[in-house]
């Protein structure tokens, strides 16, 4: 069997662990901040989104989670 490496293929993409992580953690944000516009207060909190992800994704994604809402979505 050929090593993972050593595929070469326009279809193949191989990705680690914490990018698999950062994209889960990335996808919850856009879930959250798209459930908060979709609400009653038609907005999204930071805070709530942070508390949310520490929950589901452990507290040390939390700062990942700041600094991507605030360089992607605080523009």
């Amino acid at each position: 069997m050929e090593n993972i490496e050593n595929i070469k293929s326009d279809y193949v993409q191989i990705i680690s662990t914490e990018d698999v992580i950062g994209n889960q953690v990335r996808n919850c944000i856009h879930a959250l901040m798209d459930a908060g516009k979709a609400g009653k207060r038609q907005g999204w909190s930071m805070a709530e989104i942070l508390d949310e992800v520490s929950i589901k994704f452990g507290k040390d994604m939390s700062s990942y989670a700041r600094e991507y809402i605030i360089h992607h979505h605080m523009k």
